[in-house]
Protein backbone atom coordinates (compact mmCIF):
# COMPACT_ATOMS: atom_id res chain seq x y z
CA UNK A 1 0.00 0.00 0.00
CA UNK A 2 0.94 3.62 -0.44
CA UNK A 3 2.19 5.14 2.88
CA UNK A 4 -0.08 8.18 2.49
CA UNK A 5 -3.08 5.95 1.84
CA UNK A 6 -2.33 3.92 4.97
CA UNK A 7 -1.99 7.09 7.05
CA UNK A 8 -5.21 8.48 5.59
CA UNK A 9 -7.06 5.25 6.35
CA UNK A 10 -5.75 5.19 9.91
CA UNK A 11 -6.62 8.83 10.53
CA UNK A 12 -10.06 8.30 9.02
CA UNK A 13 -10.74 5.43 11.39
CA UNK A 14 -9.44 7.43 14.34
CA UNK A 15 -11.55 10.49 13.49
CA UNK A 16 -14.72 8.74 12.34
CA UNK A 17 -14.97 5.67 14.55
CA UNK A 18 -13.31 6.17 17.91
CA UNK A 19 -14.65 9.57 19.05
CA UNK A 20 -18.29 8.75 18.32
CA UNK A 21 -18.02 5.48 20.22
CA UNK A 22 -16.20 6.77 23.28
CA UNK A 23 -17.74 10.24 23.47
CA UNK A 24 -21.27 8.91 23.11
CA UNK A 25 -20.67 6.31 25.81
CA UNK A 26 -19.08 8.87 28.14
CA UNK A 27 -21.41 11.85 27.63
CA UNK A 28 -24.73 10.47 26.36
CA UNK A 29 -24.74 7.39 28.59
CA UNK A 30 -22.35 7.86 31.52
CA UNK A 31 -22.74 11.55 32.38
CA UNK A 32 -26.39 11.73 31.36
CA UNK A 33 -27.54 8.72 33.37
CA UNK A 34 -25.51 9.69 36.45
CA UNK A 35 -26.83 13.27 36.50
CA UNK A 36 -30.40 12.24 35.63
CA UNK A 37 -30.53 10.05 38.73
CA UNK A 38 -29.91 13.01 41.03
CA UNK A 39 -31.11 16.06 39.09
CA UNK A 40 -33.63 14.99 36.44
CA UNK A 41 -33.64 14.75 32.67
CA UNK A 42 -33.40 18.42 31.68
CA UNK A 43 -30.45 19.14 33.98
CA UNK A 44 -28.79 15.92 32.76
CA UNK A 45 -29.21 16.91 29.09
CA UNK A 46 -27.77 20.39 29.72
CA UNK A 47 -24.92 19.05 31.89
CA UNK A 48 -23.76 16.41 29.44
CA UNK A 49 -23.93 18.94 26.57
CA UNK A 50 -21.92 21.44 28.60
CA UNK A 51 -19.26 18.88 29.48
CA UNK A 52 -19.17 17.68 25.86
CA UNK A 53 -18.54 21.27 24.69
CA UNK A 54 -15.99 21.89 27.46
CA UNK A 55 -14.10 18.71 26.59
CA UNK A 56 -13.83 19.76 22.93
CA UNK A 57 -12.91 23.32 23.95
CA UNK A 58 -10.02 22.06 26.10
CA UNK A 59 -8.80 19.16 23.97
CA UNK A 60 -9.49 20.25 20.38
CA UNK A 61 -10.18 23.94 19.93
CA UNK A 62 -10.31 26.82 22.44
CA UNK A 63 -12.90 28.63 20.33
CA UNK A 64 -16.03 29.87 22.11
CA UNK A 65 -18.17 29.84 18.96
CA UNK A 66 -17.18 26.24 18.31
CA UNK A 67 -17.92 25.34 21.94
CA UNK A 68 -21.35 26.96 21.63
CA UNK A 69 -22.10 24.91 18.50
CA UNK A 70 -20.88 21.76 20.25
CA UNK A 71 -23.12 22.49 23.25
CA UNK A 72 -26.16 22.39 20.97
CA UNK A 73 -24.69 19.40 19.15
CA UNK A 74 -24.51 17.60 22.49
CA UNK A 75 -28.19 18.34 23.06
CA UNK A 76 -29.07 17.04 19.59
CA UNK A 77 -27.06 13.84 20.07
CA UNK A 78 -28.72 13.33 23.47
CA UNK A 79 -32.18 13.80 21.95
CA UNK A 80 -31.34 11.26 19.24
CA UNK A 81 -30.31 8.81 21.95
CA UNK A 82 -33.43 9.48 24.03
CA UNK A 83 -35.80 9.21 21.06
CA UNK A 84 -34.23 6.07 19.60
CA UNK A 85 -33.39 4.44 22.95
CA UNK A 86 -30.29 3.19 21.14
CA UNK A 87 -26.79 4.59 21.61
CA UNK A 88 -25.81 3.36 18.15
CA UNK A 89 -28.11 6.02 16.64
CA UNK A 90 -26.25 8.89 18.29
CA UNK A 91 -22.91 7.24 17.48
CA UNK A 92 -23.86 7.17 13.79
CA UNK A 93 -25.05 10.80 13.90
CA UNK A 94 -21.79 11.78 15.60
CA UNK A 95 -19.75 9.92 12.96
CA UNK A 96 -21.67 11.68 10.18
CA UNK A 97 -20.89 15.06 11.75
CA UNK A 98 -17.22 14.09 12.04
CA UNK A 99 -17.27 13.11 8.36
CA UNK A 100 -17.92 16.73 7.24
CA UNK A 101 -14.27 17.76 6.69
CA UNK A 102 -13.58 14.63 4.63
CA UNK A 103 -16.66 15.24 2.50
CA UNK A 104 -15.61 18.83 1.85
CA UNK A 105 -12.16 17.73 0.69
CA UNK A 106 -13.72 15.14 -1.61
CA UNK A 107 -16.46 17.43 -2.92
CA UNK A 108 -14.10 20.34 -3.52
CA UNK A 109 -11.61 18.30 -5.51
CA UNK A 110 -11.33 19.31 -9.18
CA UNK A 111 -12.69 15.95 -10.35
CA UNK A 112 -15.74 16.17 -8.07
CA UNK A 113 -16.46 19.74 -9.15
CA UNK A 114 -16.17 18.69 -12.79
CA UNK A 115 -18.49 15.72 -12.22
CA UNK A 116 -21.09 17.84 -10.39
CA UNK A 117 -20.85 20.58 -13.02
CA UNK A 118 -21.23 18.00 -15.78
CA UNK A 119 -24.27 16.45 -14.10
CA UNK A 120 -25.90 19.86 -13.68
CA UNK A 121 -25.17 20.68 -17.33
CA UNK A 122 -26.76 17.42 -18.53
CA UNK A 123 -29.88 17.92 -16.40
CA UNK A 124 -30.31 21.52 -17.57
CA UNK A 125 -29.56 20.65 -21.20
CA UNK A 126 -32.19 17.88 -21.20
CA UNK A 127 -34.73 20.08 -19.46
CA UNK A 128 -34.38 23.07 -21.79
CA UNK A 129 -33.93 21.01 -24.95
CA UNK A 130 -37.59 20.02 -24.85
Amino acid sequence: TIPFQSTLTTSTIIVLALPPIFEELIFRVGVFLAVREVAGTIIAVVTQAGLFALYHFIVWSPDLQYAFVLFFGGIVFQMIFLQSKNILSSMIAHAIVNLRPYLLVILLSPFALLAVGGAIFIVLWRRFRE
